[in-house]
Formats: C-alpha cells, sequence, structure tokens
C-alpha cells in the first residue's frame, strides 16, 4: 500500500465496495474485512459483502484506524472532490448505496482508481463521509 488508493491483492468484484473501502482505507487483506464484517453481523454464507455505515465504522475502530466522521451539506461526489477536501487526505464516502475512498481527485472502489471525472459515480448524492486520519 503505496500511496493508500491501491487495491488490495485478494479483492473481489460484486456487491462488495464497502468492504473494499475498508481494506483499502485499512491496508488490509480483503478477506480479513470481510470475515470480520461477516463475524460482527452475524453474516449466513449466502452474504456477498453489503455493509451499513455503522458496521463499517465498527471494523475501522476493530482496526485501529484513526477515522473522524464528517458532515457535509448536499452535494454531489464531483463537488465534493473539489471543493470539499483536502488532496493530502483520504475519505471513504458513501454515495446513494456505493462506496468509494477518495483522495487528491482520484476515487477507488473494486473497478480500480480512477479520476473524478471518469467514475461512474460522480453525480451521485453524497450521503455519508469518514475523514481517514492517518
Amino acid at each position: 500500500m503505496s500511496d493508500g488508493m491501491t487495491l488490495p491483492a485478494d479483492n473481489r468484484t460484486g456487491p462488495n465496495c464497502g468492504v473494499t473501502a475498508i481494506a483499502i482505507a485499512a491496508g488490509v487483506p480483503f478477506d480479513t474485512v470481510f470475515a470480520m464484517l461477516a463475524r460482527n453481523n452475524r453474516r449466513t454464507y449466502r452474504w456477498q459483502g453489503g455493509t451499513t455505515h455503522a458496521a463499517r465504522l465498527q471494523v475501522l475502530k476493530q482496526l485501529g484506524v484513526p477515522f473522524m466522521e464528517i458532515r457535509v451539506p448536499r452535494m454531489r461526489l464531483e463537488r465534493f472532490v473539489r471543493e470539499a477536501t483536502r488532496h493530502d487526505r483520504r475519505y471513504i464516502v458513501r454515495v446513494g448505496k456505493h462506496v468509494v475512498v477518495v483522495r487528491g481527485g482520484m476515487v477507488v472502489d473494486q473497478g480500480g482508481p480512477k479520476p473524478i471525472a471518469e467514475h461512474f459515480a460522480r453525480k451521485r448524492i453524497v450521503t455519508h463521509v469518514i475523514r481517514l486520519d492517518a
């Protein structure tokens, strides 16, 4: 994890953006986060990786990742990246039902890093923001 925006080596595609975001933020393997979320939330074998905001916060605390929840006014992801972020900080952002990690104009999810202008969720409304303090 050199720049804090690389996908874990064991990353999987699927409806697991929250798992991927936590793994990127904490710099731990995808399978570690997946197992923690499944155990914490008593998920069955059919669970594919969907997360809630509270579950993401719980795992970040368990992994010892320093963070702070921040509130932002209603805005789209591209405006949030442009106006409300610092280029040297990482953020876990929920937009609609999708979770991404943002840093320096780049957005990363299970599809890999992309500039905000090319990301499919750039027009979605930001609902939850976690600023990573590391």
